[in-house]
């Protein structure tokens, strides 16, 4: 059974909940152009999490210009998210390469605060660290990253993670009114996500957490 989530009205023709085949098209297809090899899990790790009912795919549609005076919706980005008891974490987000730099993705990741805005406080985001970046060019390039996403009013936990070889920044989108969190309480989230995500015999030494006690 595919989990319901409350969509407001005006989001209905822009963002749609995707069902597994769906992921499953985008996962062996469309995320091999969008995110490096060592980020995309194994098959059997989604399925255990669809299984387990916590995972979510979201689509984002925008209208374009048909062959007529009609419009026509298709997908734009696309959206996954691990749905842990107590946090919501976007595992994987990317808008399609031919719809980049027109605004789509500030778009979609401003319909998310309204579609999870009865579920939870924030959502959860790992974002590659810069300070670990090959060269310069991968620096500036995880820079902007982040700096987009603080631009729709996403913050630093002060957490940091290691997810087998790749080092992250946890930051938080508020989707409700801004709470004051103790970063204790970030970090705890993400340790609860991560062991939703990977079983012990996989995670043990290899999945971690740290907070940054300054900056």
């Amino acid at each position: 059974m595919e989990r319901k989530i409350h969509m407001p009205k005006e989001n209905i023709r822009r963002i749609k909940e995707l069902s597994q085949n769906e992921f499953w098209e985008i996962y062996r297809t469309q995320m091999k152009q969008d995110f490096p090899k060592s980020e995309i899990r194994r098959e059997d790790n989604f399925e255990n999490l669809w299984r387990d009912q916590k995972y979510l795919a979201l689509g984002w549609y925008e209208e374009k210009p048909g062959n007529g005076q009609q419009k026509e919706c298709s997908l734009t980005g696309y959206a996954f998210f691990v749905i842990a008891e107590d946090a919501v974490l976007l595992d994987y987000f990317a808008v399609l390469a031919d719809q980049r730099g027109n605004g789509s993705g500030g778009r979609f990741l401003e319909a998310m605060k309204t579609y999870f805005a009865e579920r939870t406080d924030c959502i959860l985001l790992e974002v590659e660290n810069p300070e670990y970046a090959v060269d310069e060019n991968d620096r500036k390039l995880r820079e902007r990253r982040i700096a987009f996403y603080e631009r729709h009013g996403v913050f630093f936990s002060k957490v940091e993670t290691r997810v087998f070889t790749d080092e992250y920044l946890i930051l938080v989108l508020p989707v409700q009114k801004a709470k004051e969190h103790p970063v204790k309480e970030w970090a705890e989230q993400i340790k609860g996500v991560y062991e939703s995500i990977f079983p012990y015999n996989v995670r043990k030494g290899k999945v971690w957490y740290t907070v940054r006690q300054q900056g």
